[in-house]
């Protein structure tokens, strides 16, 4: 429930250009967690959903997507550029004008798999209010370093791995405790 007993729910949106993709990790999600999470088809559309999120009354800091996967390598507008919109927004939406401070990238998980999920650690552009993760073919050190420069806060790489988004949804519920026993519940209860 919202902070301000708005029955706000944390949400997810799914953000990229290929239909299959979208209903891909929208059914992992859906049979790994029981996440129902919203999908867009380009930036634009993420960016909009957004600005209505945050256009409600309640105020509450669940009024917006806690979690979103964002394609990098979008036509129109892409990953990057609807990061930098929505930081805006959310910036606006706490009453925040300071510049985004971001630092260090480094690795999460074990193994040869950790190459492709990245932290990109410390990001305060986007607070604790939203949690992006790049999705990307092209996971070069120049494409993580601009995703971590516009408050993306991980990397997947694609194809998606199902060891590795499960990673990065515990890793963003253990960022905010109060999600992290219904995640965990979630994800015993669909083994």
């Amino acid at each position: 429930m919202g902070g301000n007993g708005c029955g706000c729910q944390p949400r997810m949106l799914i953000v990229d250009d290929t239909a299959f993709n979208l209903m891909a990790l929208q059914q992992v999600l859906k049979s790994m967690f029981k996440i129902e999470a919203e999908t867009a088809t380009d930036g634009s559309e993420a960016i909009e959903m957004f600005e209505r999120a945050l256009a409600r009354e309640c105020g509450c800091r669940l009024r917006a997507y806690s979690m979103v996967f964002m394609d990098i390598q979008m036509p129109e507008v892409d990953g990057v550029t609807a990061t930098k919109a929505i930081a805006r927004l959310v910036r606006e939406s706490e009453g925040e004008e300071a510049a985004p401070k971001v630092r260090g990238v480094g690795p999460i998980g074990a193994g040869t798999n950790a190459a492709k999920l990245r932290v990109l650690q410390d990001y305060e552009d986007l607070g604790e209010m939203v949690h992006i993760v790049a999705l990307t073919a092209f996971s070069s050190l120049e494409t993580m370093e601009e995703c971590r420069a516009v408050g993306m806060k991980e990397l997947l790489g694609k194809p998606l791995d199902a060891k590795l988004l499960k990673e990065a949804v515990f890793h963003h519920f253990y960022r905010h405790p109060r999600g992290e026993a219904e995640a965990m519940a979630k994800a015993k209860a669909a083994k």
